[in-house]
């Protein structure tokens, strides 16, 4: 049975000042926990949790000195517009992908998208390991087909999907079946794609080796989750991580990346402005989402440098300057 109590919004703010939260309006506080929630909240607390000199947690849990509400609460409002501004940035790249992946294949065939022998036969006949843990035998062709079948379902009553089966009947050409596919699922048919066709898809998009963009492609999905679910970002340790860039290879707007860490918010912030500066050149999402990231507080040893992978004079990076 679960050990711990449940607890009123005063009891979690009491809580909260055990720790040593400083706080100067409690009725503040009060409604950012009705707003937010005590769990979401924590999440944000977690990394200031006194530790003695070998780095172990102090108990009973206390937080670090100077830590107040009104940090917290700033913390928590500058990521959510972080949140909002990137989900933003993060479906243009979703619909540039779904894009790309129709010009290509569509070349192809139009139903290339459900047929195996149009696309990479090695990849296709792969049975992914969870499958195989459930005892299923499924490749990922066939479950790739079964994902595409239930979004065409989901979209069944969208005027263009009635319309292209009313006149043609099924199935649907991938031009038209991009349109409701979502970061996921556009992900997996880029892996499924031929090698070829693959390279071609991540060169237009300004990458040298199709691996990485994969990578890349598959943890933007992730943070596009992470964001439409309103999850915290900051000091986020991503469960998905990109493949480390080949420093023959990488290009030059990405070069500060070598040496960055893979499974902090910043790799995959950046390698999404890259991708917007191919797909929309001169768009003004950089320069906006550089102003927002530039506006997390700082307190004691916890920057956006520190706790979520950004790079030393980030900001003065190509792949922001428009931003200056």
């Amino acid at each position: 049975m679960y050990p711990k109590p449940y607890l009123a919004y005063p009891d979690q703010l009491a809580k909260m000042v055990s720790r040593g939260l400083a706080v100067r309006d409690e009725d503040r506080v009060l409604a950012l926990l009705q707003a937010a929630g005590y769990y979401h909240l924590s999440g944000y607390l977690y990394a200031f949790r006194k530790r003695d000199e070998t780095g172990t947690v102090v108990v009973p849990e206390r937080y670090e000195d100077n830590l107040t509400s009104d940090y917290l609460e700033s913390l928590w409002r500058v990521d959510s517009r972080v949140r909002s501004v990137w989900l933003e940035g993060l479906l243009m790249v979703e619909m540039g992908l779904r894009a790309h992946l129709a010009y290509r294949l569509g070349a192809l065939g139009a139903f290339a998208h459900l047929d195996r022998s149009m696309l990479d036969g090695r990849e296709c006949s792969k049975v992914p390991r969870r499958e195989a843990q459930t005892g299923g035998n499924r490749d990922r062709f066939t479950l790739w087909s079964e994902r595409y079948e239930s979004l065409q379902r989901q979209a069944s009553g969208e005027a263009y999907v009635k319309h292209v089966l009313a006149e043609y009947g099924p199935p649907l050409p991938i031009w038209i079946g991009v349109e409701f596919l979502d970061f996921g699922a556009a992900t997996t048919l880029l892996e499924l794609s031929r090698y070829a066709d693959r390279q071609v898809i991540a060169s237009q998009l300004g990458f040298r080796v199709e691996a990485e963009f994969r990578s890349s492609m598959r943890q933007l999905n992730y943070f596009r989750n992470v964001c439409g679910h309103n999850s915290r970002l900051w000091n986020r340790v991503a469960v998905v991580r990109a493949q480390t860039p080949d420093p023959r290879y990488v290009p030059k707007d990405l070069r500060h990346l070598l040496g960055a860490r893979t499974d902090k918010v910043y790799f995959p912030m950046a390698v999404t402005a890259y991708a917007i500066g191919k797909l929309h050149p001169g768009s003004d999402w950089p320069a906006r989402m550089a102003a927002v990231l530039s506006s997390f507080p700082v307190i004691n040893d916890h920057s956006v440098e520190a706790d979520m992978g950004f790079t030393p004079k980030w900001d003065l990076e190509t792949v922001w300057r428009e931003a200056l």
